[in-house]
């Protein structure tokens, strides 16, 4: 876009046709950015998902042993919320954003 105004301030153009390559680089400039801002989100995203899984992990590993009876700490450490909606349907949502859904 800058070298088309460039081009412009220099050289006499036809104001149309410049209004209509500077309308069209504006345009795909508005969509790549569009484009970087999203995947900028979602990278963003899988670098703060990445940090809940390493305290999950660390969680888990500080208990070295299998657990053999239920551990509140434990649980309230990783656990965010259970959604129950019948016996035999079960969402589990931990806080690192992982689910699982019992059938």
């Amino acid at each position: 876009m800058q070298t088309a105004i460039a081009e412009n301030s220099r050289t006499a153009l036809d104001q149309n046709e410049y209004e209509r390559r500077y309308a069209d680089l504006a345009e795909r400039y508005n969509t790549i950015k569009s484009e970087y801002d999203k995947i900028s989100e979602q990278i963003e995203s899988k670098k703060a998902q990445r940090e809940l899984f390493k305290g999950f992990i660390r969680a888990l590993e500080k208990q070295g042993a299998v657990l053999e009876e239920f551990d509140e700490g434990l649980w309230s450490s990783l656990v965010q919320e259970v959604v129950v909606k019948s016996k035999d349907d079960i969402l589990f949502i931990f806080k690192n954003g992982f689910k699982i859904k019992t059938r």
